[in-house]
């Protein structure tokens, strides 16, 4: 019985380290974690706002579980300094002046909570290759006002999304493609009589990851260290504002203050986000990481954006069959 446990743990690292150059920083992959297998990543985000100079941050603590050997669920809790937990009385200039240094900050505050579930619903493996795809649908609970057009499931607004993922496998070259859907649902303040409705929004993402080290793996405890580049497309709607049943025009604004203008209105942008890894023992990694803005730009966050994540697998012991 003892040597079947170690067999099958041995098994679950090798299936972790072959695929070590498809753990991409950003993005999901269509692998799912192994039956029975648990995991904890933290991922912490960091950039400057231009507009009033100050530091912005987030913290995340993300817990993953195999359900089976096609089936991982996770759960996603976030805390930052991006949001107010509720729009003030005067929402007009709220608007116009929470991006300058003279507006009160934003304190830390839990963001929300997302839950996210995948389903590997085709695999391809061969020698040293394999093409997979996987379904994926997510939820979240925001506890914070989301101010921008753009929606985001990772705490910002409360919603629902969904999509497709596809990754393919091979020698050391791991590449991803996921298409997927935001529908974030309406924000309601009910002291100042507030809707506010952020953009639904479609995105792609591109993501490749390449192991530089090692050429050869000679045993688990190697380090690995591997190099990615993520790409994102996003486009969304327009938000919607209304106060006491009346739509809230921000055009007037656009002369004088075009960053409020362009967070509310319709948009899309391209971003990169290039990580380097560092893997031990087949089992914790370490990203580091920076995103730019290569075409347009999000509003949800100013580039550069610096990135930190850690991330590691725990494993049950199996119980022994009474005979």
């Amino acid at each position: 019985m003892h040597g079947k446990i170690i067999c099958g743990i041995f098994f679950i690292l090798f299936r972790l380290t072959a695929t070590a150059q498809e753990l991409f920083p950003h993005a999901e992959p269509a692998s799912t974690v192994p039956k029975g297998v648990s995991g904890f990543r933290f991922f912490y985000d960091r950039y400057k706002e231009q507009s009033s100079g100050r530091i912005k941050e987030s913290y995340h603590l993300r817990y993953m579980l195999g359900i089976t050997s096609k089936w991982t669920v996770m759960s996603t809790l976030g805390i930052s300094n991006h949001h107010y937990n509720s729009f003030p009385t005067d929402i007009l200039q709220y608007f116009f002046n929470h991006h300058l240094r003279t507006y009160p900050p934003a304190g830390y505050a839990v963001e929300g909570i997302n839950v996210y579930s995948k389903y590997r619903f085709l695999t391809l493996d061969n020698y040293h290759r394999h093409f997979r795809m996987a379904a994926f649908a997510q939820g979240n609970k925001s506890f914070v006002a989301h101010d921008s057009a753009e929606p985001s499931l990772m705490n910002d607004n409360t919603g629902y999304g969904g999509g497709i993922i596809a990754t393919f496998l091979i020698e050391r070259l791991g590449t991803s493609l996921t298409a997927g859907y935001i529908h974030p649902l309406l924000y309601t303040q009910k002291d100042i009589d507030i809707r506010f409705q952020s953009g639904d929004a479609v995105y792609l993402e591109f993501s490749t990851g390449y192991r530089v080290w090692p050429l050869e793996y000679e045993k688990y405890s190697d380090l690995n260290i591997n190099l990615y580049a993520e790409f994102t497309w996003k486009q969304y709607g327009k938000a919607v504002v209304q106060q006491h049943g009346e739509t809230i025009d921000f055009a007037q604004y656009a002369a004088n203050n075009p960053y409020t203008y362009k967070e509310l209105i319709a948009g899309s942008y391209v971003d990169g986000r290039f990580s380097v890894q560092f893997i031990s023992n087949s089992n914790s990694r370490i990203d580091l990481g920076v995103t730019l803005a290569l075409k347009n730009r999000s509003y949800n966050y100013w580039a550069p954006m610096f990135s930190l994540q850690y991330q590691t697998y725990l494993y049950g012991k199996k119980k022994s069959r009474k005979k």
